[in-house]
């Protein structure tokens, strides 16, 4: 994926598929600039129980090093910039 605008739940079928038991949340670099995830998506992880946090890429790698070192269950998903 290139963009937040092609971002699909599908993408997440995954994640989802594991559920909340394995993961709490994803957190999701947006790109460049934070902007939030098509409502489609955010409606998905909802419905498995699996949170979601977003903000931009670089923030988003290093915040899940920190989260991943604290031994948090969490997805990444980053799109590049």
């Amino acid at each position: 994926m290139r963009s937040l605008a092609e971002l699909t739940p599908e993408q997440f079928a995954e994640v989802i598929g594991l559920g909340a038991r394995e993961v709490e949340f994803v957190l999701l670099g947006v790109g460049q600039v934070n902007a939030q995830p098509p409502r489609a998506v955010r409606e998905a992880l909802a419905r498995a129980g699996i949170g979601l946090e977003f903000m931009d890429t670089p923030t988003a790698a290093r915040t899940y090093n920190l989260l991943t070192a604290e031994g948090r269950r969490l997805a990444a998903a980053l799109i590049a910039i």
